[in-house]
């Protein structure tokens, strides 16, 4: 098996994105050609020596920069694995083949099934074979592809699917080849499998930027709403339940409704963050109710 594909990514970030994916089910890890920072990664079910179907990625580092166009290509057969870059080898993966089992789904191109972690640039070419190309037909379709000569391309293989995304409008990608069919662009994005309130992993602890500003952006509105209550004369026990709650639910019907965003990530980290920096917010009202009422005293002391 053999897959070709065209790309010029648009940025070289810290995250994991997806260039093209392969949706089969919930309970399975779908196969995915990814961009992590600079690095192309593979990941999907290979057969190793013994005969042992796993799940294993496979990497050419520092190969994807912000603006470059990069030919890609995948050749897998019983001997192993060859990653290609612009026609030429880079890496080698000796006795793992990836199964074309791998491509049995939904094909997505710059998303993943869960509706996040969405991939940007542009993909100019997408090829799949049956059968693994050797290094002289890869060499030879890095030329077929930046040339458009298309009957090159097709001449590798009985079988093939080739998307030259030249159409310019409309809703489809269309296939000249005879394996797959038409790739469709949905009017409306939506996730396969999207993905409510995830569990937080070791990662998601580290990103100190984003677990700041979701306890920080939830202060105000603690402490504002504290301080609402204490005017109209609620204990402070109410006037810190009160706001907590309400930050509580505001919170957990953003992160509801952002299943249905493909560009936002549904965590329950997020809530239990914006709940504390609400009930930090609480307390500081406190605080400051209690600074207003010393106040208060100093000015109008027979009061």
């Amino acid at each position: 098996m053999t897959i070709e594909l065209w790309v010029t990514c648009w940025e070289d970030g810290p995250k994991i994105s997806d260039l093209v994916s392969v949706y089969q089910s919930p309970d399975r890890e779908p196969f995915a050609i990814e961009q992590s920072s600079s690095d192309l990664v593979i990941a999907g079910v290979v057969r190793n020596q013994q005969g042992q179907q796993i799940f294993r990625h496979m990497t050419i580092d520092s190969s994807l920069h912000a603006g470059a166009r990069r030919f890609i290509t995948i050749a897998t057969h019983g001997s192993g694995t060859v990653l290609y870059l612009e026609g030429e080898p880079q890496k080698s993966y000796p006795g793992l083949e990836l199964e074309s089992q791998n491509l049995e789904g939904t094909v997505l191109l710059g998303q993943t099934p869960s509706g996040h972690q969405d991939w940007r640039g542009d993909i100019h070419g997408l090829a799949v074979y049956p059968r693994a190309l050797n290094p002289e037909e890869v060499a030879s379709d890095y030329s077929a592809f930046r040339q458009g000569d298309l009957p090159e391309l097709q001449a590798r293989a009985p079988q093939f699917a080739i998307y030259l995304f030249d159409e310019g409008s409309g809703t489809l990608i269309r296939d000249r080849g005879n394996l797959w069919g038409d790739l469709i662009i949905p009017r409306r994005l939506s996730a396969l499998n999207p993905t409510v309130l995830a569990i937080p992993t070791r990662r998601d602890f580290t990103d100190v930027s984003d677990v700041s500003l979701n306890i920080l952006g939830f202060i105000p509105l603690g402490g504002l709403l504290t301080l609402y209550w204490k005017v109209i004369g609620s204990k402070n026990a109410k006037a810190v339940v009160l706001p907590v709650a309400l930050g509580l639910t505001v919170s957990l019907a953003i992160e509801l409704l952002q299943v249905y965003l493909p560009s936002r990530d549904s965590s329950l980290l997020d809530v239990v963050n914006n709940t504390l920096g609400t009930g930090l917010g609480a307390a500081l009202g406190i605080v400051a109710w209690q600074g207003l009422l010393r106040m208060n005293r100093a000015s109008f002391p027979h009061q």
